[in-house]
């Protein structure tokens, strides 16, 4: 299977789109281990503490729950490496996994609880790198309210508790939490056309 060139993905991610609504799960399983995670939110920080010349961190207030790891330091033509965190916490989100892999006709990269703080934003962004271009990005809310807002490019929608969005992120992206409460989204890298041969899988192991 042919696997799609830096150019040909960047130009896929370029088409006339901001946001595509895929479909909506009963995210009520999730939702409960979710509730469960404590200490755990602090265990990764490489988001919230990578560094950014002349600007904040657009993810200075999140908290990053790993459920399976992929390094940004990939090329176009390597294999896919990715590295399961909590194998208990996959199994639970595998069936959205498993269905966006075949909807995409690939394999999944990097799967994330993100807690975004309460009355605080992810601000203005574009992602960069062969990795950020390569995948498709998809966003499922487990936690969220009426108050909390996504912004590609312009545009502004509130994503419901389950509803599957991919977004751009090759466009200008933020996201606003003007409530009192966390929100807390599921995210699923997807690599799209990319043979299951193509994988390095690994074990546990740190970041």
């Amino acid at each position: 299977m042919k696997q799609l060139s830096y150019l040909e993905s960047l130009s896929a991610k370029t088409n006339d789109f901001n946001f595509k609504f895929y479909k909506k799960y009963d995210v009520s399983n999730i939702l409960n281990s979710v509730k469960k995670i404590d200490d755990e939110w602090n265990t990764y920080d490489f988001r919230q503490n990578r560094k950014y010349s002349e600007r904040r961190n657009p993810h200075l207030y999140t908290n990053t729950f790993v459920i399976q790891y992929h390094s940004f330091d990939w090329n176009f033509g390597d294999k896919v490496s990715s590295e399961v965190k909590d194998p208990a916490m996959l199994d639970v989100v595998s069936k959205i996994v498993n269905d966006l892999e075949l909807m995409c006709n690939g394999v999944s990269g990097r799967v994330l609880l993100i807690r975004l703080l309460a009355n605080r934003d992810v601000s203005e962004h574009t992602d960069k790198g062969e990795y950020l271009s390569a995948v498709r990005r998809f966003h499922i809310p487990i936690i969220t309210n009426d108050l909390v807002s996504y912004t590609v490019n312009g545009e502004t929608i509130n994503m419901k508790e389950g509803e599957c969005w991919e977004i751009n992120n090759q466009k200008p992206h933020s996201v606003l939490n003007d409530s009192d409460i966390d929100r807390v989204h599921l995210l699923i890298d997807i690599f799209p056309e990319i043979n299951k041969r193509s994988i390095d899988t690994i074990g546990t192991d740190t970041v």
